[in-house]
């Protein structure tokens, strides 16, 4: 071969070289692709699936290509059947607003209206009131009664009573028994009481015939005084168990405070049973600043005495509201002058005699070596007690003169003086 023909077939080959490789290597990226179908096959999927995707998807804005392209259109979506919708069995309002005003003025009638022993109250405990509740306060009492002040020494001749208030008492039993007013204030105690009759001759053992008789009990009581300050009401009963007769121990105590010995029980009413109900009712018709003014009206039902009353309670000075609180005590908190209390009342009462077991002896009980027929008691009886009260913080004090018209015939008009002592304990 000549030499110039070799330098143009090398010149040939030299020039179809590159194109034979880039066909080659097309052929093996076509040749992968076959191999490894996943690539391109998952990527058509993927695609597939965002125009799925897309088409599926509902827009709440959608252009609507027969008007104007730019004019924005609401889409409703269709009404789901499966999903439950919530409505309310009742229309919702709103609830009225209150002004700042208004709220200000009900808390100063409130303050300015509710008071418990002088002290101002919060709404809240006032609302409690409203609704009823037992007082918290704890108080002790102690009662004597005696006529020596009076320089008598006969009839209704001692008398010692105590009394404990506790908000514990209002859960006994008896509780039931004793009513209250509505939406009132509750004060609910334990009561000891023991007193002594006697006719005007202790020192003589024979009988006085015409006179009154010997007579002594002990009792023990649950009491409950409910007060409604809105209303101007206050109620009070109790509920009494005791024995009259010897079992008592009057006779003990009269020769305790006696230098000479009253002999004269050897005739006092033979023992018996006292079961006694006893309710009063006070209804304000006139209160003021320093002035209060009520009817009153009641009785007493049971072994020992059966009655019924009415009169009048009439109150001047400075002092705690009496359908608020039952005693004239206040705070330690309080300045001095405002825990100063002071005032006078009168209780004036009416009562027809129905049975005195104290004149007529023991109900159950017949034996009594001397008592007074029913004849020779008086139905008609007139009482009145006058009264001065101070009150300093947590202690009080009460001042009595007790006037009681004759009981019966051929007896006497009586006066004793009372002493009350209030103890707040709290």
């Amino acid at each position: 071969m000549r030499t110039g023909n070799l330098y143009i077939i090398l010149l040939i080959s030299t020039l179809l070289l590159p194109g034979c490789t880039k066909n080659n290597n097309s052929r093996q990226q076509e040749t992968r692709r076959i191999q490894n179908p996943d690539i391109s096959t998952k990527k058509k999927q993927f695609d597939t699936y965002n125009l799925c995707q897309h088409q599926l998807t509902e827009s709440r804005f959608q252009l609507d290509p027969g008007d104007n392209q730019y004019k924005i259109t609401k889409v409703e979506p269709e009404p789901d059947e499966t999903f439950q919708y919530y409505r309310p069995a009742s229309r919702l309002e709103k609830q009225p607003t209150i002004p700042a005003n208004d709220i200000l003025k009900r808390n100063r009638y409130l303050e300015a209206k509710t008071s418990i022993n002088g002290n101002l109250i919060t709404p809240r405990e006032s609302a409690l009131i409203r609704a009823g509740r037992t007082s918290r306060d704890i108080f002790f009492t102690a009662i004597f009664d005696n006529d020596i002040f009076d320089y008598t020494d006969y009839y209704y001749t001692n008398g010692i009573s105590l009394e404990l208030y506790h908000p514990s008492i209002s859960s006994f039993p008896l509780s039931r028994v004793l009513p209250g007013l509505h939406n009132s204030l509750n004060y609910y105690s334990l009561t000891l009481v023991q007193n002594m009759y006697t006719p005007r001759k202790l020192e003589e053992i024979k009988v006085r015939v015409g006179d009154r008789p010997f007579a002594a009990y002990l009792t023990i009581g649950h009491q409950r005084i409910s007060l409604s300050a809105e209303r101007r009401l206050r109620l009070q009963s109790e509920f009494v168990l005791g024995v009259i007769g010897p079992a008592s121990l009057g006779n003990v105590a009269q020769d305790l405070i006696h230098s000479n010995t009253p002999v004269g029980w050897v005739n006092q009413v033979k023992n018996d049973f006292i079961v006694n109900y006893s309710i009063r009712f006070d209804h304000g018709i006139c209160s003021g600043k320093s002035i209060e003014l009520a009817v009153i009206g009641g009785g007493q039902a049971g072994t020992l005495y059966d009655n019924i009353m009415a009169g009048f309670y009439f109150q001047l000075g400075k002092a705690n509201d009496r359908y608020g609180s039952v005693f004239q005590t206040t705070g330690l908190q309080k300045p001095f002058k405002k825990r100063v209390r002071y005032y006078f009342a009168l209780d004036i009462k009416n009562k027809l005699i129905v049975y005195d077991a104290t004149l007529q002896g023991g109900m159950f009980n017949r034996e009594s070596i001397y008592k007074l027929n029913g004849n020779q008691v008086n139905r008609y009886v007139f009482t009145g007690t006058a009264s001065f009260g101070l009150g300093l913080g947590r202690y009080s004090l009460e001042a009595e003169q007790v006037f009681l018209s004759p009981e019966f015939d051929g007896g006497r008009k009586h006066l004793w003086f009372r002493i009350k002592n209030i103890f707040y304990l709290n």
